[in-house]
């Protein structure tokens, strides 16, 4: 009861520490309690302990349904390098039930991951038929519309998901997102605000006002100021370290901006970082560590375009002087490899082809 109480009064963190603290204590492996305080640490930002949790449940009771939406949308933050986990998950769902949103959610975050957007807009739209009030049905179906450009639609989902769940920060993010996207700053920042109000001031929510703010040079004092009070409470969050990085860009702050991701590489390493990294090393003519800082982004994500289009920059300032290890390791397979062939679905050539061609249910 503990627990509930400090989630419900927006005290995620210590709520699931309280659950936390149960379970190690007195309710040893028990899988309701792990799923509710990885649902806690999910809602508080710390994703790490979440897909812990839920990854505990999950192997404790494969057939286990509660936050299992959640955590293959964990999964999928890892990339492509998470498929074989969304793959498994994806399996074992589906063997489970199909009458539920979440097998169909985590097969839609493994066709996303995989490169399949428009096979994975369908399962998500399948999971928000059978779940209308599924928020992670939602946020998959607005993040994967974003993505392919239809931001209209995908303003839709994400200010349903915001009115189902005012705490989901990935719903929150995402209307700001596209917001953005249609120039409409005024609207941005006034969801940011109303993030920021009630979520809490946290790294989250200040990176993300900040990065309404970021958009316009009147506003980088302020965007800067929020992003220092982000990374003083949590210096190991990579978003807020990214944005005020390329606000010291913009403010051709280019040693800075080093320094900056240098010392953030120390907590995390994503290609973004090493896509940030390299475009103001080539700034400052550091053309070999830049290429280097490209290839390791497109390691990590063989579809990063930014990095590409870096390497291409650097070749072409650099006169073709630079060489270049392992960028040709790096290309893009689109998921192919992948399979699912699993018991109760039909097979791999059914689903390949689109629903009203085979008849397939999915």
């Amino acid at each position: 009861m503990k627990g509930q109480v400090l989630t419900t009064t927006g005290k995620h963190a210590k709520g699931a520490l309280a659950l936390k603290t149960l379970e190690t204590q007195s309710l040893k492996d028990n899988v309701e309690l792990l799923c509710n305080a990885g649902e806690m640490f999910y809602n508080a930002g710390d994703y790490n302990n979440a897909k812990s949790f839920f990854q505990r449940a999950h192997s404790l009771d494969p057939c286990a349904l509660q936050g299992m939406d959640i955590f293959a949308f964990l999964l999928s933050q890892g990339g492509p390098g998470n498929s074989e986990g969304l793959e498994k998950l994806a399996k074992d769902l589906i063997q489970v039930t199909q009458l539920k949103a979440e097998p169909w959610i985590a097969m839609g975050h493994f066709c996303n991951v995989t490169n399949r957007k428009q096979r994975a807009v369908y399962f998500a739209q399948k999971a928000h038929t059978i779940d209308s009030r599924n928020v992670q049905a939602l946020v998959l179906k607005a993040s994967l519309l974003q993505a392919l450009e239809k931001q209209q639609e995908a303003l839709v989902h994400f200010r349903e998901a915001v009115k189902l769940a005012p705490c989901n920060f990935e719903a929150q993010k995402g209307l700001v997102e596209c917001y953005m996207a249609a120039n409409r700053h005024k609207e941005a920042l006034t969801v940011a605000k109303n993030a920021h109000k009630t979520m809490g001031a946290n790294p989250r929510t200040l990176t993300l006002c900040a990065s309404v703010m970021a958009q316009e040079p009147a506003s980088y004092d302020k965007a800067t100021s929020m992003l220092e009070k982000s990374l003083a409470q949590d210096e190991t969050y990579t978003d807020a370290a990214c944005l005020l990085a390329e606000i010291l860009g913009k403010k051709q702050q280019y040693d800075k901006a080093i320094a900056l991701l240098r010392k953030h590489m120390m907590y995390d390493r994503t290609p973004r970082l090493h896509q940030l990294l390299g475009d103001y090393l080539a700034l400052t003519s550091d053309y070999q560590e830049a290429l280097d800082h490209y290839t390791q982004a497109l390691s990590m994500n063989p579809g990063d375009s930014k990095a590409r289009e870096g390497i291409q920059n650097v070749e072409r300032a650099s006169g073709g002087e630079v060489e270049q290890d392992s960028a040709n390791d790096t290309e893009e397979h689109d998921g192919e490899g992948i399979s699912l062939d699993e018991e109760g679905i039909e097979e791999r050539e059914s689903w390949e082809r689109e629903p009203w061609e085979s008849g397939a249910i999915f």
